[in-house]
């Protein structure tokens, strides 16, 4: 099959520099590819002028806005949105209320319980070892907080990452679930699903996670209680304490102390699908 002809032709070998700059020069000085400067083109976050020939122009200005977006986008996580909001805030404008109810984001219902718990950023900032702009950028929505980070967050506000992630949809009294009925908790990270087992009160909480290749929940996390897993598919790596690494297969299973250090992630090339018990339920 032949090549797909590139939508922008050959730059020439000695570019005006009065112009300004062109985008292989700017992806050299920035450490990134030409690709991805185009992508945050396409994303509305840079809009470098064309010279008559059809080539992009960058000037010194451009340069400075790009590696903005390259910091925002590789050191702090902050997806395009997110990065939009912060180049254009010129002009800052007071924050909607927060919403609370079923169409609330999560990072409304963040700040929601942060406020109604009389806690600032500086004070959820100590109970749970983040740091005060990062759980300020999880509240604007700004960038997505790992699953570790929304168990620190929800232990810091009382609560579980569960009861955190609640839509406020439906639920069913029933103590049979079907498959087709499992309540799905609502993450941010794509990478980890999780579907819960039970819909009614109990000490237990049993859940359903999907982990696709390479998720992960970040840093380690600690809360009370006790957990068992066991693997119904795929590759499942934890580490306890930060020392101890268990790599578990179809049909393992493991049983610790919540109060642990614990982090895992999948390892493999397939998906992985663990049932995941904790006991009370403080996940």
């Amino acid at each position: 099959m032949a090549p797909r002809p590139s939508t922008e032709r050959e730059e020439p070998p000695q570019p005006n520099t009065n112009e300004g700059l062109y985008i292989k020069q700017v992806a050299t000085m920035l450490g990134v590819s030409s690709t991805m400067i185009r992508s945050w083109e396409t994303a509305g976050l840079i809009s470098p002028p064309r010279s008559p020939a059809g080539f992009r122009l960058y000037s010194l200005a451009d340069v400075v806005r790009l590696q903005r977006i390259r910091d925002l986008v590789r050191g702090r996580g902050i997806n395009a949105a997110g990065v939009r909001e912060i180049l254009d805030a010129d002009r800052p404008s007071a924050p909607p209320p927060p919403q609370t109810g079923p169409s609330a984001s999560l990072g409304e219902r963040l700040r929601s319980l942060r406020q109604d718990r009389g806690l600032s950023l500086r004070k959820l900032a100590s109970a749970t070892g983040l740091s005060p702009s990062s759980i300020s950028s999880f509240e604007r929505s700004l960038s997505r907080p790992s699953v570790a980070s929304l168990q620190k967050i929800a232990s810091g506000l009382g609560t579980n990452l569960v009861s955190l992630m609640d839509d406020g949809s439906a639920r069913s009294a029933s103590a049979l679930v079907k498959k087709r009925q499992r309540r799905q908790v609502k993450m941010d990270d794509p990478g980890v699903t999780i579907e819960q087992l039970a819909a009614v009160e109990t000490q237990l909480e049993p859940l359903l996670f999907r982990i696709i290749p390479g998720a992960s929940s970040g840093s380690s996390y600690t809360h009370d209680g006790e957990e068992f897993l066991y693997v119904l598919e795929g590759v499942f790596e934890i580490t306890l304490d930060e020392l101890t690494t268990y790599t578990l297969k179809e049909g393992d299973a493991l049983t610790f102390a919540s109060v642990r250090p614990h982090r895992f992630r999948n390892p493999g090339t397939a998906e992985t699908a663990v049932v995941w018990i904790n006991t009370p339920p403080t996940f």
